[in-house]
C-alpha cells in the first residue's frame, strides 16, 4: 500500500511600503501627499497524507486512493496611513491591525477499476471531494501616531463547504498507427457558504449565506497518429469546467491595493466557468529523451470570470468583485523542446524551453467593445537545465521565466502591468529509497511588477477621455526579495 505524508511550515515577514505624490511626473518630497507602510506577520501550516491500495477483481485491477489535506493561515497585518498638505506638515494619520485565522481542509477519496474490453481497456469509477474552509478575521484601529491600538472587534466570520461527486468513464484502444481515447464525466457541485461580515458601510449588506448546486457533463476525445517512429500529430476535443475557488467566493472586504483606490470582496453566487476547447497538435522525439513539440488551442469559454466594479462602495472606496462578464474566447500556440546533451557527452543534463504566445477576445462589460481578457500576459517564456549527478544520490537545476505585458479595464480604471524576470534554483539529494531533501531558492532576481493606470471619476470619462473629470494617471512599483525553502519528503 503506498502512501505519502509531507508537512510544510512556513513563518516570514512581508514590509510594503506605498507613496502616493501630487504631480506625476515627481517624486519630490515636496510633492508627497501620502505613506502607506504595511507589515504582515505569516505563518503557515500546510500537511497532506494519501494512501492509495491496488488489488485484482472482476477480471480487472481496481485502484482505491484515499487522501486528506489541511492548510492553516495565520496572519498579523498592520497598516498606516499618514496624509501630508504640504510635506512635512502631518495633516491626517489613521492605522490599521487586521488578525486573519483561516483553515483549509480537503478530504479525498478516489475508486478506480480498469480492464480489457475487448481489444480496448474500459476505465471507470467515481471521485469524492469535501473541501471546507473556516475563517475568522478581526480588526483594531489607531487614530493617532502613538496611541494604542483600540480592542478587536469582529470584521467577518464565516465558512465555505464544496462537496462534489464524479463518476466517469473512459475507453481507449490503438489500431495501427493510432490511438485514441474516448471518455465522459458527470461533476456534480453543492456548495455552502455561511457566516457574518460586516462591511460597515450602508451601501453594502451583511452577508448571511448562499448555497448552490450545478452539474457539468464533460465529454472528450483525444486522438494521436503516428506519422513516423519519432513524428506524432495529436488531436483533442473537450468540454472542461473551473470552478471558482474559495479567494473568489469568500464574502470578506479588503482593500485591493496600497493606495486604497478599490476595496475588494469575494462573490459567493459566483458561476463556474465552462469551455469547449480544441488542440493540434505535432511532435517530434529526438535521440532516447529529447522531444519537441508546437500546438496550437482554441477555447470557447462561457461565463467567463473577471474581478469587475459593483457599483457599490465599501469604507468609502468602490467595490469590485468577480462577477461572470459573459462569453469570450481565447487561443495561442505553444512551443516545447526537452533534451539531453547527449551530443556533447552530456548525459545527464537536461535542457527545457517553453514559450507560448496567447490572444483572447471578450465583450468589455464597460465600453461594449471587444478587448482582451484583463490580466491576461500576451506571452508566458521559460528556459533551464537539471544536472543529475547518479553517484551521489543529487541533482541540481535553474530556471528562468519571463511573461508579457498584461492589460486590464474595469470600471473607473484601466492600465498595463509590467513584470520582470523570475529565477529558480534547486538542490536535491535523495537519501535510501525513500526520502529526499530539496533546497529551492526562488525569485533570487528581486522580480518587479510595474503597474502604470489611469483612473477616472465618473464613466462617461472614461468612454469618451476629451472629457475631464478628476482622472488621474498613477504608477505603482511592487519589489519582493528571495524567498529560500528547504523541504524534507519521506515515502513510505
Amino acid at each position: 500500500m503506498p502512501s505519502v505524508a509531507f508537512y510544510v511550515r512556513t513563518d516570514r515577514t512581508e514590509t510594503e511600503l506605498s507613496r502616493t505624490f501630487e504631480d506625476e511626473t515627481s517624486v519630490a518630497d515636496a510633492d508627497l501627499v501620502e505613506v502607506t507602510p504595511q507589515f504582515e506577520d505569516i505563518l503557515q501550516q500546510n500537511y497532506s497524507l494519501a494512501a492509495e491500495l491496488t488489488f485484482p477483481s472482476f477480471g480487472g485491477e481496481t485502484q482505491i486512493e484515499l487522501g486528506f489535506a489541511r492548510f492553516e493561515d495565520d496572519i498579523v497585518g498592520t497598516e498606516e496611513t499618514s496624509e501630508y498638505d504640504p510635506f512635512p506638515t502631518l495633516d491626517s494619520f489613521e492605522g490599521t491591525r487586521e488578525l486573519i485565522d483561516m483553515v483549509d481542509e480537503e478530504t479525498s477519496l478516489e475508486l478506480q477499476h480498469e480492464r480489457d474490453f475487448g481489444s480496448m481497456q474500459l476505465e471507470f469509477g467515481v471521485d469524492y471531494r469535501l473541501k471546507q474552509r473556516d475563517s475568522l478575521v478581526t480588526l483594531a484601529e489607531i487614530g493617532a501616531p502613538g496611541d494604542p491600538y483600540n480592542a478587536f472587534e469582529l470584521d467577518s466570520e464565516f465558512g465555505l463547504r464544496e462537496q462534489r461527486i464524479d463518476p466517469y468513464v473512459m475507453l481507449t484502444g490503438r489500431s495501427n498507427a493510432f490511438q485514441w481515447e474516448a471518455g465522459l464525466r458527470y461533476e456534480m457541485t453543492e456548495l455552502e457558504i455561511e457566516g457574518y461580515a460586516d462591511y460597515n458601510d450602508d451601501d453594502v449588506d451583511d452577508f448571511d449565506r448562499a448555497d448552490s448546486d450545478y452539474a457539468f457533463l464533460l465529454p472528450s476525445a483525444h486522438l494521436r497518429f503516428d506519422l513516423t517512429e519519432d513524428d506524432r500529430l495529436n488531436f483533442s476535443v473537450a468540454r472542461t469546467v473551473r470552478r471558482p475557488n474559495f479567494d473568489t467566493l469568500s464574502p470578506v472586504a479588503e482593500d485591493e491595493s496600497p493606495t486604497e483606490d478599490f476595496s475588494f470582496i469575494g462573490n459567493p453566487t459566483l458561476e463556474p466557468e465552462t469551455a469547449w476547447g480544441v488542440d493540434v497538435g505535432y511532435e517530434r522525439r529526438l535521440g532516447r529523451g529529447g522531444i519537441a513539440g508546437l500546438n496550437f488551442f482554441y477555447r470557447g469559454i462561457q461565463d467567463l470570470i473577471e474581478v469587475a466594479a459593483t457599483g457599490d462602495t465599501c469604507e468609502g472606496l468602490p467595490l469590485l468583485s468577480p462577477q461572470n462578464v459573459g462569453d469570450g474566447s481565447v487561443w495561442g500556440i505553444e512551443f516545447d523542446f526537452s533534451a539531453p546533451l547527449t551530443l556533447f557527452g552530456l548525459e545527464n543534463t537536461g535542457v527545457f524551453v517553453n514559450y507560448s504566445w496567447l490572444d483572447s477576445e471578450v465583450t468589455d462589460p464597460v465600453t461594449g467593445q471587444e478587448r482582451r481578457f484583463n490580466d491576461q500576459a500576451e506571452s508566458v517564456f521559460n528556459v533551464g537545465f537539471i544536472q543529475d549527478l547518479p553517484t551521489l544520490n543529487t541533482s541540481f537545476g535553474a530556471s528562468y521565466r519571463e511573461q508579457g505585458d498584461a492589460f486590464f479595464r474595469i470600471q473607473g480604471e484601466e492600465g498595463t502591468t509590467i513584470y520582470s524576470g523570475d529565477l529558480e534554483i534547486f538542490i536535491e539529494h535523495r537519501i535510501g529509497d525513500n526520502f529526499t531533501l530539496r533546497f529551492t531558492g526562488s525569485n533570487l532576481l528581486d522580480a518587479e511588477k510595474e503597474k502604470i493606470y489611469r483612473t477616472y471619476e465618473t464613466l462617461a470619462s472614461q468612454l469618451n477621455p476629451a472629457i475631464e473629470s478628476g482622472e488621474e494617471l498613477e504608477f505603482e512599483r511592487e519589489e519582493s526579495g528571495p524567498v529560500f525553502q528547504l523541504v524534507g519528503r519521506y515515502a513510505f
